[in-house]
């Protein structure tokens, strides 16, 4: 993947060298800059899902996603290529005891990264998706499940390095149509409301 996204850089711009001697006195050629042919030209990069990547040269799976992470922070500086990498999280977030705990936050949070945290750690943005009705949960961000069940989903940016983070909003998924509609505030809820969003779905 890497090697194929570095050749797919290299035809949509040209690279800037800069000469320079290595330690036996030999002189050679380093990148310092790459420019798109196209000013517009932008690469995204869709993973899915880390755990599921072929095994590079017998590494772990901790070790395997942590050398993808490393290339996605290159590939990311020297092309500008955006990466959006997903993951599942850890069967904890799911248990029926940590569902029980009264007053204790069960939304996706950093220590819920499975196997390692080292995109987690790389990432400008990261995004976590929880869908309640499935942990037995019957209220969630004051919202009332019971009236959309399992397409309700909670979003969480739980880490934000451009502006806010650790905020989370109701959102009803569709699958027939496969799309996300962000829902209003839960104390903006009626019951027209709740019936009209359960209409989107059929």
């Amino acid at each position: 993947m890497y090697f194929t996204l570095w050749e797919h850089g290299k035809k949509h711009g040209q690279f800037t060298y800069e000469n320079y001697i290595d330690s036996e006195g030999r002189q050679k050629q380093k990148i310092v800059s790459f420019k798109p042919y196209d000013p517009n030209w932008q690469c995204v990069v869709v993973l899915d899902h880390l755990s599921l990547m072929s095994l590079e040269r017998g590494f772990s799976v901790k070790e395997n996603i942590d050398k993808w992470s490393e290339y996605c922070v290159e590939l990311s500086n020297q092309f500008g290529m955006s990466f959006f990498n997903i993951s599942q999280f850890n069967d904890s977030l799911s248990s029926v005891e940590r569902s029980k705990l009264k007053g204790v936050d069960i939304s996706p949070q950093q220590s819920d990264f499975k196997n390692t945290r080292n995109p987690y750690d790389d990432s400008d943005v990261v995004i976590g998706l929880m869908n309640p009705w499935k942990l037995d949960m019957r209220e969630c961000l004051k919202y009332k499940l019971h009236e959309f069940k399992g397409n309700f989903v909670m979003l969480k940016i739980i880490k934000n390095r451009l502006s806010v983070d650790n905020i989370a909003i109701g959102t009803l998924f569709n699958a027939k149509a496969g799309t996300f509609i962000e829902l209003p505030r839960a104390d903006e809820m009626t019951d027209n409301i709740y019936q009209e969003y359960i209409n989107k779905l059929k």
